[in-house]
This record gives C-alpha cells, structure tokens and sequence, in this order.
C-alpha cells in the first residue's frame, strides 16, 4: 500500500468517525477480486487470494452477532420469529448498502478495470460485500468491542428505524439520490436548520434543497435520521414509485 492510498484511507475513517489500527486489513476489505486477479497477471505472485472474500465471510458473522445482541436485548418481548425477522431485516442487502452508500464506501473501493468501467462502484452486491468486509477488518485490528461500537454507529439509523411503529425501514436517502441523479443530474443538499428539546432528548429539524431550493423539510432524533425523514417526505409527497 503506497502513501497516497494510505491517506485516503485515513482520510475515509476520519470522515465516517472510526480508526482502524491496521490500515492494510481496511484496504484488503476494499480490495474486489478484479483488481487482485488484475494485479496477479502483472507479477505473478499468487496475489490473487489477497481480495476481501475471506473477510466478507468473517464481517457476516460479526455483524450478525452483533445485531443478534442487539434485538435479543431491544426487544425483550418478541418471539425467536419475531427477533428473526428483525435481525434478517437488518443484514440483509438492502441495509449493508444503505450504509455502505451512506458512508461512500464506492469510492474508496479498489476495483479491476473491466468492473470499474460498468459501473462496479456503485453495484449492490459489490457495497454489500465490503461494507461485511470491514467489519472484518476492523474486528481481526481491533477486536469484537471496536467492531460491535463501528455497527451501532454506523447502522444507527436503521436501528431507530427498527424500533419505530412500523418496525420498517427503507433507506429514502439513498433512493432520492439515485432518483434525482438519474432523472436531473443533481444532488439532493440537507442543511440543519434547528434543534429543540433538551441537550439528552433533542429532536433536530432540516431542510432539503434540490437546485438550491427548499423542497422539503424533516425531523428525527439525530441529523441523518432527520435527513431520512425529509427524504421520505419528498418521496411521498411527489409519488415516486419505490423500485
């Protein structure tokens, strides 16, 4: 790992709030296996075993204890089918790419030519795999404890979700983007426009402009829940069929 990828990937964990104490274990979680075989064919040195595959199937395990914990003690009156469900809600998928595109993990993502050019950064199956991969990582860096606290944090959202009425989530966030990119080429923007309540029970209120136009508003307990909100309200407001 040369310097520049180094600083990138310093740069990755200070943007999302974790450490890694082992940036070569965060880098292989990153590491597709295009780019290994890509790199095998150039020096031949049975590099093509050093992709994230073997860390992805560690990351799923972890993650499922974690958010097994998790629900076994959030919902102590919910049956094994019930308690199934929610843990199956929250690893699946759907939610690994939520949170992988949340924290931009296909940007960092190292990736052979070929996949690159039909668009393997943004692919699901690609941010799901990593995004298992660096729980991983961080797991065999650091142990279980700065694994289990890097998913609280990170699916946090998800979680609050979880424990709502609908005991539902979907990630309007995410799909807005991509809605708003594909149809008109933009992004949508989230300012903080308020808090209320005291500093432990806050809700906090934004707003979310598209155009440098405020086209809709939310709240939640914490800013991305509240950009999830004004996300969702945007979406629902202007019918926009969910794929």
């Amino acid at each position: 790992m040369n310097s520049s990828r180094k600083i990138e990937l310093e740069q990755f964990c200070s943007e999302n709030h974790f450490k890694v104490s082992d940036l070569s274990l965060l880098n292989l979680a990153l590491t597709h296996k295009s780019f290994a075989n890509e790199q095998s064919r150039k020096i031949d040195h049975g590099i093509h075993n050093r992709h994230n595959q073997r860390l992805e199937f560690l990351g799923d395990a972890i993650l499922g204890a974690v958010v097994a914990e998790h629900v076994y003690q959030q919902f102590e009156t919910e049956d094994e089918g019930d308690l199934t469900r929610k843990k199956a809600q929250l690893v699946c998928e759907a939610s690994l790419v939520a949170v992988g595109n949340r924290i931009q993990l296909g940007s960092v993502l190292l990736l052979g030519r070929g996949e690159l050019s039909t668009g393997g950064s943004t692919r699901d199956s690609n941010i799901a795999d990593a995004m298992e991969s660096v729980v991983g990582a961080i797991f065999l860096s650091d142990g279980f404890e700065a694994a289990k606290k890097l998913i609280l944090n990170l699916w946090e959202p998800l979680l609050e979700e979880l424990g709502g009425s609908t005991g539902s989530f979907y990630d309007y966030k995410s799909f807005l983007q991509e809605y708003l990119m594909r149809t008109i080429r933009q992004r949508p923007e989230y300012d903080v426009t308020g808090s209320t309540g005291p500093e432990h029970e806050k809700t906090y209120m934004v707003s979310l402009s598209v155009n440098e136009r405020v086209v809709s508003e939310g709240s939640g307990k914490n800013r991305k829940a509240a950009e999830q909100d004004a996300a969702k309200n945007y979406v629902l407001e202007h019918n926009i069929p969910l794929h």
